[in-house]
């Protein structure tokens, strides 16, 4: 099989004429990383010798050992017209990371396929996950490229813009479903196809990547920041999942319901909401869009077709059966995300939680349960359950650079503090 899709990559290359080459992978706190090669060193990385400095990395080795290979996956192979130039066609692959001697390094890509191949004794082969990733487009003078609430004015620039988004991610094998525009001046959306766990996580980062790539050829800038603006929606990154077995879904119940087993995976997630937090709204500024309304989730509760609510169930049936997880943001490393809203999920499919009721009403009539500060976050995880269920897979700097960030944010004088304070 391993010489079948070497030989499919190889016919691939000459075909399209590529003579360059990106090797992706990505650091611990979801920052997409690169390093470039000529088509004619295609053998070296096939072998896993392209190396790197790990140290200067977040999240992989230390000084001493900083000696660190790119191991590319070979189904993650794919082209990419967008990059191309008169020198020739580019193509891409993702990659794990692994030491100089051959072991494998804890990095978030690994950690999350490490975690899918345990879930078999569960019941259920495959993890589908759809992002819907929002995001500003700003005018390089830092305006908003248009109005709100699915705004179709200003056609000939801002969808020009995303239609090049769409037909680029096309091009690169990402089939987006629907592009929109968003609640807030200048905010956008698009949707993507459900793909497997890991493929889901690689296209968000490549989606992000050609997105700013885009972008800056029309005249924009992008932010996928959760909450770059006061007074305006900020930008999560709703993250819909559902269960597959022998291809079948397995969120799909009777009678347009979801199935138990469903019910069982959004307790687990529901359960462990809070320690999620760290993983799924990790910067300190994940916590300026959960605190202020704008249909961003604060209550740990779930509900049918309920914007208010941390999950909401779709109004979608039979094989489309999914929940959608409202409180993630961008700023997420999408295989921590994706890795750690499974094992709590899976965790509540063993029965290791109670099931949990669905809500009916407004849920932002009702006090807050999610952490309101990055330092919070971090202290709901430190210890829980859900610390135990990621120890195997999580990047071991991953909290320590989290509280890093925290306390970095609680010395740093602000603009907000000297208008208010400076004239006490």
């Amino acid at each position: 099989m391993k010489q079948d899709e070497i030989k499919n990559i190889h016919k691939a290359i000459a075909d399209n004429n590529v003579k360059f080459i990106k090797l992706f992978f990505c650091d611990c706190l979801g920052e997409l990383k690169c390093i470039e090669i000529g088509v004619s060193n295609l053998g070296s990385a096939l072998e896993n010798k392209i190396m790197f400095d790990g140290s200067s990395v977040k999240g992989f080795s230390s000084v001493e050992k900083a000696d660190t290979l790119l191991k590319p996956d070979l189904g993650s192979f794919r082209l990419l017209p967008l990059f191309n130039s008169g020198f020739g066609a580019v193509a891409c692959f993702f990659c794990d990371v692994i030491s100089a001697n051959g072991t494998q390094i804890k990095d978030s890509r690994s950690g999350l396929k490490a975690m899918l191949a345990e879930l078999g004794k569960y019941g259920f082969d495959t993890v589908n996950i759809g992002f819907e990733p929002e995001f500003f487009l700003l005018k390089a003078a830092g305006s908003f490229a248009d109005c709100g609430g699915y705004d179709s004015s200003n056609e000939s620039v801002v969808s020009a813009c995303k239609r090049e988004m769409c037909y680029r991610l096309e091009e690169a094998g990402i089939i987006p479903t629907t592009s929109h525009h968003e609640n807030a001046y200048g905010q956008h959306e698009v949707n993507f196809k459900h793909s497997p766990a890991v493929t889901a996580c690689d296209n968000i980062l490549l989606f992000k990547h050609i997105a700013k790539f885009v972008a800056g050829r029309h005249g924009f800038k992008i932010t996928f920041m959760p909450k770059p603006y006061n007074g305006q929606a900020g930008n999560g990154l709703h993250t819909n999942i559902s269960l597959q077995s022998r291809g079948k879904n397995l969120f799909a119940g009777k009678n347009k319901k979801l199935s138990m087993l469903a019910k069982k995976f959004i307790s687990g997630v529901l359960h462990h909401a809070e320690a999620l937090s760290v993983v799924t709204n990790p910067t300190v500024n994940s916590y300026k869009r959960l605190n202020s309304g704008f249909e961003a989730p604060r209550n740990i509760c779930y509900s049918t077709a309920n914007r208010s609510a941390l999950i909401r169930v779709p109004k979608a049936y039979g094989e489309s059966a999914r929940i959608e997880v409202r409180n993630v943001d961008a700023s997420a490393n999408p295989y921590l995300a994706a890795m750690a809203l499974t094992a709590a999920g899976t965790d509540g499919i063993r029965g290791s939680v109670p099931i949990q009721k669905e809500f009916v009403g407004n849920a932002y009539n009702f006090p807050p349960g999610l952490p309101a500060t990055l330092g919070q976050a971090i202290d709901c995880f430190v210890g829980s359950g859900l610390e135990e269920l990621l120890q195997p897979y999580l990047p071991d700097a991953y909290i320590g650079l989290k509280r890093a960030e925290a306390d970095e944010a609680e010395r740093v004088v602000t603009e907000w503090e000297l208008d208010r304070y400076f004239e006490v």
